[in-house]
């Protein structure tokens, strides 16, 4: 998803822009959404059990050492390489932005303040994680807390999408409405339920194969036409999140292995998503900064885009990321 997203946002920036009946139109908007149903599942399959008063503290100082270190250094690269940074401190407020930004607390308090491309996503994440630990305590007291929850959770995104989501504007018109937390918190319920649901169930290639296809060809082939508000809006929102589910469920339970050479190539591209996520854009734009590489031409302006965030994401990875990761093992 992250090579995907990577890909959309470099060919929408360099050819053009993709509406909603396109594979990348759709992929631009809903690899995000499955970011947050991975994330769903991922850590309720991990902290399920395990996560209690005790080992609290862990799982926030955990989740703070994965996603602060190289958030705070994306937002203070894109203020410093990207704007002119006497321009960007002249603005209302630049202070407070700034500090949000850096404690992440723009999830909580203003969402459509982030700085760096891409970052919202990752102040709703910060938000997610935070109410997570409520969400299994509550489980424990009874099972049936888990449904009625992710029952609220689909009702009000149900009133975003049928009643804060404009239609008739444009999705950056509605960006305000749609990158709002409570907007997105379903999906990542979505993943918490998949497990609870077909954590124990046996893993079969033909079922789940089949459902895979189906979550495929529907995302490709749903009618869907004009901007991409008629994603995220109606009942359209319900069909391509269903779909989206479907297809993180087959990867959840599908046997499968790749060839070696490519099955590590996924397992580095694994280990460096988040850094493929927040430089892909910073690689860009820095880029193109400069006259002479805007003349290039497009086909190689892209090669290099993604030759280079590939090797500044593995530097990123292996000398930042992966340092705070074994701190907090040690």
């Amino acid at each position: 998803m992250a090579i995907l997203i990577m890909i959309y946002h470099y060919s929408s920036w360099i050819y053009g822009y993709f509406d909603s009946s396109t594979f990348l139109g759709r992929i631009g908007v809903y690899g995000v959404s499955i970011f947050y149903i991975l994330s769903g599942l991922t850590l309720y399959w991990v902290y399920s059990e395990k996560l209690n008063v005790q080992t609290l503290k862990k799982y926030f100082v955990r989740r703070s050492l994965r996603i602060y270190p190289l958030l705070i250094l994306v937002t203070l690269l894109t203020i410093f390489l990207l704007r002119d940074w006497e321009v960007y401190f002249s603005k209302a407020r630049p202070a407070a932005t700034l500090i949000l930004n850096l404690t992440g607390m723009f999830g909580f308090y203003a969402p459509e303040r982030y700085i760096s491309t891409g970052a919202w996503s990752i102040g709703n994440e910060l938000v997610f994680y935070s109410i997570f630990p409520l969400i299994i305590f509550l489980e424990r007291w009874g099972q049936k807390l888990l449904y009625i929850l992710f029952g609220i959770s689909v009702l009000i995104g149900a009133y975003f999408a049928f009643f804060v989501i404009d239609e008739t504007n444009s999705l950056s018109s509605n960006w305000k409405s749609y990158i709002n937390p409570f907007n997105q918190f379903f999906l990542f319920f979505s993943g918490i339920v998949i497990v609870k649901l077909f954590g124990k169930t046996r893993k079969n290639n033909l079922i789940f194969g089949l459902i895979l296809l189906f979550g495929l060809i529907g995302f490709i082939i749903y009618p869907v036409s004009g901007d991409r508000v008629n994603l995220v809006g109606g009942i359209n929102r319900f069909v391509f999140s269903v779909l989206s589910a479907s297809m993180v469920l087959s990867a959840y339970k599908l046997e499968y292995s790749f060839p070696r050479p490519f099955q590590v190539f996924l397992d580095k591209c694994g280990e460096m998503c988040y850094s493929i996520y927040l430089i892909h854009p910073l690689t860009f734009y820095t880029l193109n900064n400069y006259e002479l590489f805007k003349n290039v031409g497009a086909g190689l302006n892209f090669a290099i885009c993604v030759s280079l965030t590939f090797g500044i994401s593995l530097l990123v990875y292996t000398y930042i990321e992966k340092p705070f990761i074994n701190a907090f093992r040690k």
